[in-house]
């Protein structure tokens, strides 16, 4: 296992699974403290978090392609009330998203 991946964003992957396949297709990232997703953990290990101490979350929907049909999963946001800043759910600003991430988007199985 490549040990940088635990700090930069997921990269599209898929997998056949006898004759369905499912691919990942990330949609974006984010920078979280870690006491966010973790309250009451005083420690986390250092090879998880980025140089400024903050988790790197990647989002994205799951594409099954099977018989010629495509569905794409993708749960959102979800009903949060607006407006929200992104420190109000332990998020770090982070302008221009996390290493081109969306720019990565939809670039799985030849779709975009």
């Amino acid at each position: 296992m490549d040990p940088a991946r635990l700090t930069r964003p997921a990269t599209p992957c898929s997998v056949d699974l006898g004759g369905v396949q499912v691919s990942y297709v990330p949609d974006g990232a984010v920078k979280i403290r870690p006491n966010y997703l973790f309250p009451g953990v005083s420690e986390i290990d250092p090879a998880y978090l980025d140089g400024n101490g903050c988790l790197i979350i990647s989002s994205g929907g799951l594409l099954i392609q099977r018989d010629g049909r495509t569905v794409l999963i993708d749960a959102g946001y979800g009903p949060h009330p607006e407006p929200v800043t992104m420190e109000e759910y332990g998020i770090a600003p982070c302008t221009g998203g996390v290493d081109g991430q969306s720019s990565r988007a939809g670039r799985v199985a030849g779709h975009r």
